[in-house]
């Protein structure tokens, strides 16, 4: 096994909130297309995805402060519709 540096904590603790958060993605996307429900179909697709990325943006910013553990699927999803419905667009990707 290789050892990589300090950071194999770091890594296990990423992977804990990844895992987490695929547990949630369900009930962020069932919120998404219950929010978007008039929107057609493909568009829908659109929308779901953006409130899925918003979501994943809140939820690694609260992991790489510690407080996975205090993020639910619902508020997660909640903030992720208005921040689509503002049309509000994500910044370019960043490294994590």
């Amino acid at each position: 096994m290789v050892a990589f540096g300090g950071n194999s904590r770091r890594w296990r603790r990423v992977a804990a909130a990844r895992a987490k958060f695929e547990q949630m993605r369900p009930e962020i996307e069932l919120q998404a297309r219950h929010a978007f429900r008039r929107a057609g179909p493909e568009r829908i697709e659109e929308l779901v995805a953006e409130v899925t990325a918003y979501a994943l943006e809140v939820f690694l910013c609260l992991a790489q402060h510690g407080k996975a553990n205090l993020a639910y699927a619902k508020p997660l999803a909640t903030s992720a519709i208005r921040q689509v419905r503002i049309a509000r667009r994500l910044p370019p990707s960043r490294p994590f």
